[in-house]
């Protein structure tokens, strides 16, 4: 895979009680991923069921810089 950056956003409830938000703060994978890590207050383990809107915000925001660019800037 050499230099291929695959786009990815991981998405994490601050709640999160099975996956500690330490390692996801420092997960870091530069060289296969390309992308950033998102945490959402007030959501635990299903940020997509627990806080909906501001989920599809982030996941709307993340697809539409993958497929035609951050227009943010």
């Amino acid at each position: 895979m050499g230099n291929m950056k695959i786009p990815l956003m991981i998405i994490h409830g601050e709640q999160e009680q099975l996956v500690n938000a330490d390692y996801i703060a420092e997960l870091k994978m530069p060289t296969l991923w390309n992308g950033g890590i998102e945490f959402i207050a007030n959501a635990g383990h299903a940020p997509h069921w627990e806080t909906p809107e501001k989920f599809n915000s982030l996941l709307m925001d993340f697809i539409t810089d993958v497929t035609i660019g951050d227009r943010r800037q």
